[in-house]
């Protein structure tokens, strides 16, 4: 009988252990006063812990993790592409960040843009204009047949009027007068240097018209042109892009345009003889008379046109 009852003993153990095993517990066995074993159970918990590492996409952007800490204020390049984690170690993204001073424009991936040219780029529904090196291009910018005008950032101007432009609602102008003001800045920056003052610019600026022009005859504004008094862009513009060729309407107009971009508030000025010339605070500027450069007069004649440049 004793016999027996150890093995239902022994058996109610070994249940009790396959018990413990299938539940992923551990079991203490100890001596019951009652000759029965006594069960002491303790739970061992695993943890995995994750080690963020590389990109990683969080709720408030884009991180770079190394050993598990974020990197901040620094470039990383990803793929061959670079990316600037700022001081919260977010990257930059969606536009304009500025970096050691510079401003550089980041795509919605937060990768620097660098189209290898400068271009206009649309991010989130705005455009801006970015250069070679995805460094924000700031002032007024002709790319093609369009004229852009953008902030420090690169964010270009959308239905406003600068400098008299009127910019469309996707940040660019394809108006004459546009293309006027472009051609007058190149052509300022391919004859003056950063060392000359502004009086020296238009002096240069006018001895190079003036020197170089190819004068044709017969290339008067029409009447209808004269009427409307919008032909001194049309008439400007076509000397900047046809190695200056054109008559007196042609040069007082490239005269006026340079002057404008320089700071100069100029006015072209028409007469019946079939002339005009460039006054600038009362002082005439005329391709006739041995060539007038800020002269304080010149031989009488009669107003037929002041067009305010």
């Amino acid at each position: 009988m004793g016999k027996k009852k150890l093995n239902i003993t022994m058996c109610a153990m070994v249940f009790a252990i396959m018990l413990v095993i299938v539940s992923g517990r551990t079991a203490v066995y100890a001596d019951s006063t009652e000759g029965r074993p006594e069960v002491a159970e303790t739970t061992v918990a695993t943890v995995t812990r994750t080690v963020k590492k590389g990109l990683v996409r969080e709720k408030d952007g884009y991180h770079y993790y190394i050993k598990g800490k974020t990197i901040k204020n620094k470039w990383k390049k990803i793929k061959g592409r670079y990316y600037w984690f700022k001081s919260d170690g977010v990257a930059a993204r969606n536009g304009a960040c500025k970096v050691k001073g510079t401003y550089y424009v980041f795509d919605s991936l937060a990768r620097k843009l660098t189209s290898g040219k400068t271009k206009a780029v649309r991010i989130q529904n705005r455009t801006y204009l970015v250069d070679k090196k995805g460094k924000a291009v700031k002032g007024w910018k002709k790319l093609g047949n369009k004229v852009y005008y953008a902030s420090k950032t690169g964010k270009c101007a959308v239905n406003q009027t600068v400098d008299g432009i009127r910019l469309n609602k996707n940040g660019y102008a394809t108006s004459t007068k546009a293309l006027c003001k472009a051609a007058a800045r190149r052509f300022i920056s391919l004859h003056t240097t950063s060392k000359m003052s502004k009086r020296q610019k238009l002096r240069a600026c006018f001895n190079q018209i003036i020197w170089y022009n190819r004068f044709v005859g017969n290339m008067d504004p029409t009447p209808a042109e004269f009427k409307k008094k919008t032909w001194v862009y049309k008439y400007a513009l076509q000397m900047f892009q046809n190695g200056l060729t054109g008559n007196c309407y042609g040069i007082s107009s490239s005269v006026a345009a340079v002057a404008k971009e320089l700071g100069y508030q100029p006015y072209v000025i028409t007469i019946p003889d079939g002339h005009s010339f460039v006054m600038i605070d009362g002082l005439y500027y005329d391709n006739m008379y041995g060539t007038l450069f800020g002269a304080s007069s010149r031989p009488a004649y009669t107003v037929q046109y002041k067009i305010k440049f």
